[in-house]
């Protein structure tokens, strides 16, 4: 009975054959890096649209405040007047997709892990309100806001800059990496 093993020669090549196929997928792990970062930035910008247009179409005040302490942003709207200015009781937008509060929490979603909210200002605030025209407004006054907002986002030394302009409430996105 003959034992059967493996020569140096075939190990070696086994390792440099393991060796090679590593060396081509780690690029792919950077590209997946990056697609979870740009995938938060566009549900910031979605959700930004989205409120946006509720309040347009529901003839509803909406706000989205964002915690950048936390990682957290939420987003809230109120039919009833006086609505201004925003009130702890008003009651959460629903997400569009999956029909729940829309509160999301970059800290705690295992798709969005590590990214986070660095800052938020619009006019005097973190918060982003939109009157029923859909035109971003300060919160404390109600008036339209005097330059534009800005919510900066931030993952592993990049940031992503989710803007929207004052008066227009145009929503935009624009990125350093």
């Amino acid at each position: 009975m003959r034992l059967r093993s493996f020569t140096f020669i075939e190990l070696v090549i086994v390792i440099v054959l393991i060796a090679i196929l590593m060396i081509m997928a780690f690029p792919r792990i950077d590209v997946f890096r990056l697609l979870k970062f740009q995938g938060a930035g566009k549900k910031v910008l979605s959700d930004i649209r989205y409120a946006q247009s509720f309040a347009v179409l529901n003839h509803a005040n909406t706000v989205i405040q964002f915690l950048p302490g936390t990682n957290v942003y939420s987003a809230y709207f109120c039919n009833n007047a006086p609505c201004m200015p925003v009130s702890a009781n008003w009651p959460f937008l629903q997400d569009p997709l999956s029909r729940t509060n829309m509160v999301v929490n970059y800290a705690n979603d295992p798709q969005y892990k590590g990214v986070a909210i660095a800052s938020a200002v619009f006019g005097t605030s973190n918060m982003l309100v939109f009157n029923t025209d859909g035109v971003p407004v300060d919160w404390s006054s109600g008036n339209a806001l005097a330059s534009n907002g800005t919510v900066v986002l931030r993952y592993s030394g990049e940031s992503i800059n989710v803007n929207v302009a004052a008066k227009s409430g145009k929503v935009y996105e624009s990125q350093s990496f």
